[in-house]
């Protein structure tokens, strides 16, 4: 436990000078500014910010928490945090809404010596810190106009947001200066709980946390219990118990390892408070357990790294905004999914809980996924909201996510117009293609379901047959695999077409590394020889798959101003060697080279480090395709190598 996060927030009122100098001197590009409003039930849940990012909280009391700091707002909060924090917000009210304004900066052109000397004494860009601003009208119309602006994308539009930034850095500053601010105390029992929540399965001493936030340990205890019901220690040992209790469930560990593994000192003192608490010794809770499960025909529970009911919430309201935060969940334990829950019900309500954040979660999750009709009818949670599902789908008509569902073992009776030539194209070939999307067309199939990413088309299609809109650009692969196979009553499937991708990923790097491959850079162009773009690590053209998955890195300038941000960038003839890398990708017709140009001069071109790509084979992101794709970047990079 970072005992510096907690002896109170460093707004830099003693460096004033020096942080507006930086400021005034770095490079500063802005990379998104993102809006959304947010209801009780909704939860941003532990997103690990990818750039320095300030953000505007307005219209309730809320939770805020930045790493393990955590601060309750009123009804508006000035929020900041460098690259890798983690944030989490829990609306405490009827509705909230706020802003994100992500960034990035560099050294400025001149005067390097100096910036340097400065960022040594004191980062702004790197401080945590929250407050309650006197001019919340100011933030509020400033980023009001500046998200307006930046949808449009237009290069006036985007030098307006930048030109804004600039007034919000100043206010923020002007309120520091004039020591106008009204600092967001932290609330130490919410940092004890966050804390236990996180590390429980460690050696903790609730001591050694009372002396950290600076209180005694009677005040700790007797706070902790007037907000929880609990003690600390009992707070403890009751996650403690419900992570044996699950692990108990799920796997079939000796009793000694699951006590190390849920943080007790020893299997006799975990036997013991188990029995004092649960009734029966963890080994009888084990054997009646599965055997309720096998009378029950329940075996094949689980909990879901995909949390349908916070997706609901936040994606329901698209004029409001739009948002991507979910691409964090999959590599959270199941203990922080718990808290997050707790956390939520905690806001949503002033009652004290008293079940445990992991007995909640499983019934909440067990629900959900599991609820059936007599008729056969399975109830899942969609971002739609609840959809009554066949059991067993058997008639499926599928818009882009199709070699998703292909990878899930399910051919559909009928697909949107997919582009001749892509990755599943062979295995659609008897399929009906659907060219308009037109309502008599897909009637005419007499589909079960309907699985589609176009939201405008969900409501017609909902009058045709139960409709499933997958929010595409929301959900990480795994996400998104995990979903469909709940939606499609294949789970098994989905985990295994995931476990498989991932495990040919790592094949595929052993491979290059051993070729002496994998230390090389890529560049990936699109458009034609003499009117080229770059790319980087989104939206197609194996940039997911090369930067992300194989882990290659592209030269230092697209590294630095694309991966992560921009989708692409056009460029001049001019500068187009300094984008090039040791191999390179391009999709259009290799014809268009026989043209003398400046690419007869890049070595990467001369000697033949060149891949081909196909449009329409590299135009699916989904599962399927991305497995074929990555068959058909790993050949080609082998045999450009033993070529040369």
């Amino acid at each position: 436990m970072n005992k510096k996060k907690y002896e109170g927030l460093n707004l830099f009122s003693d460096n004033l000078n020096d942080a507006l100098k930086i400021w005034a001197e770095a490079s500063i590009s802005l990379i998104d500014i993102r809006y959304k409003v947010m209801y009780c039930n909704d939860v941003v849940n532990q997103y690990i910010m990818p750039a320095n990012t300030f953000i505007f909280t307005n219209g309730g009391k809320a939770t805020v928490i930045l790493d393990d700091a955590v601060f309750n707002v009123e009804r508006h909060g000035v929020f900041h945090g460098g690259k890798g924090t983690e944030i989490s917000i829990y609306p405490a009210s009827d509705w909230l809404e706020y802003y994100m304004v992500l960034y990035k900066t560099g050294e400025p052109a001149f005067y390097k010596s100096e910036f340097i000397s400065l960022m040594g004494k004191s980062n702004p860009f790197k401080q945590q810190y929250g407050f309650s601003t006197d001019n919340p009208i100011f933030f509020l119309e400033k980023l009001k106009k500046m998200h307006e602006k930046w949808k449009e994308s237009t290069p006036l539009h985007l030098f307006f947001g930048k030109a804004c930034f600039y007034e919000l850095i100043y206010e923020i500053y002007r309120e520091i200066e004039n020591k106008n601010i009204q600092v967001l105390k932290a609330d130490f029992t919410t940092i004890a709980k966050s804390y236990l929540d996180k590390h429980y399965n460690e050696n903790i001493s609730i001591h050694m946390i009372s002396s950290i936030l600076g209180v005694s340990d009677s005040h700790l205890r007797r706070s902790f219990k007037k907000q929880y019901g609990k003690s600390p220690q009992e707070y403890l040992t009751s996650i403690r118990l419900s992570a044996a209790k699950e692990m108990l469930l799920r796997e079939n560990f000796p009793v000694h390892m699951v006590a190390e593994a849920c943080g007790f000192s020893d299997e006799f003192n975990f036997s013991r408070l188990f029995s004092k608490h649960i009734g029966m010794s963890p080994s009888k809770f084990r054997a009646k357990t599965s055997k309720y499960m096998s009378d029950n025909n329940m075996d094949n529970l689980f909990f879901s790294l995909y949390n349908e009911k916070s997706l609901v919430s936040l994606s329901k309201h698209n004029e409001e905004g739009e948002f991507s935060m979910f691409k964090q969940i999959k590599s959270k334990t199941v203990i922080a999914a718990a808290l997050s829950l707790m956390l939520l019900l905690t806001a949503c309500s002033n009652t004290p809980a008293n079940t445990s954040n992991q007995d909640q979660e499983q019934l909440v999750t067990k629900q959900e996924q599991r609820m059936v009709t007599e008729d056969g009818i399975r109830i899942v949670n969609t971002v739609m909201g609840e959809i009554g599902v066949p059991a067993n789908p058997k008639r499926v008509i599928v818009d882009y996510v199709i070699g998703d569902v292909i990878a899930l073992g399910v051919v559909p009776i009928g697909v949107r117009s997919a582009f001749e030539g892509s990755a599943f194209d062979d295995v659609i070939h008897d399929v009906t293609s659907i060219e308009k999307w037109d309502p008599e067309e897909i009637m005419a199939l007499e589909p079960d379901l309907i699985i589609s990413a176009v939201k405008d088309e969900f409501e017609a299609s909902s009058k045709i047959a139960p409709t499933v809109f997958i929010p595409f650009t929301e959900m990480s692969m795994e996400e998104r695999i995990t979903f469909l196979g709940e939606v499609l009553n294949r789970q098994a499937e989905a985990e295994k077409a995931i476990r498989e991708y991932y495990q040919k990923v790592e094949e595929a790097k052993v491979v290059l590394g051993q070729r002496g491959i994998l230390d090389k850079t890529i560049s990936i162009f699109f458009g034609d020889p003499t009117d080229v773009a770059v790319a980087g690590d989104k939206w197609g053209r194996g940039g997911d798959i090369i930067y992300n998955d194989l882990g290659f890195r592209a030269p230092d300038v697209i590294q630095s101003e694309i991966i992560g941000g921009a989708q692409h960038r056009d460029l001049s003839l001019e500068v187009l060697p300094q984008y090039v890398g040791d191999y390179i990708v391009f999709d259009w017709d290799s014809k268009l080279f026989e043209q003398p140009t400046i690419w007869n001069s890049i070595p990467a071109y001369a000697e033949g480090r060149v891949i081909a790509l196909d449009f329409a084979f590299f135009y699916y992101n989904d599962v399927y395709s991305q497995s074929r794709q990555l068959d058909f970047i790993v050949d080609n990079l082998l045999s450009i190598t033993g070529n040369n």
